[in-house]
């Protein structure tokens, strides 16, 4: 684990800011298999939940972010979310490693649902 965790540092990217404001990022997204993902912003942080789970996002690097270390969750610690941008740069979807052997799912944001 401890391996992992040195590569995902060397891999970072530091000293980025987000593309966006933290607001521009909340919302709802969906994938046909997984369901309904969110994003809130409040008090200058993004929140994400799904499943019941819930967690305070940090930002990683341009526009990454990631959940933190906690015990016991089903998902991996520090998942990270890309948050995916159409040519004039609307965040139109967010992207997550949920299955550690296939490619990052893909979730689709909802444009009626705002939060």
């Amino acid at each position: 684990m401890q391996a992992n965790r040195n590569a995902q540092e060397k891999a970072r990217h530091k000293n980025t800011r987000p593309a966006h404001d933290l607001a521009a990022y909340a919302g709802v997204y969906e994938h046909p298999a997984y369901g309904q993902m969110s994003i809130r912003e409040q008090s200058g942080a993004l929140h994400w939940s799904w499943r019941g789970m819930f967690a305070t996002m940090a930002h990683y690097h341009y526009e990454t972010f990631e959940l933190p270390e906690v015990p016991d969750r089903l998902l991996p610690d520090r998942l990270a979310i890309t948050f995916l941008t159409d040519r004039e740069g609307n965040i139109v979807s967010l992207s997550a490693p949920l299955e550690p052997m296939v490619k990052d799912i893909v979730f689709a944001r909802l444009a009626s649902v705002t939060l």
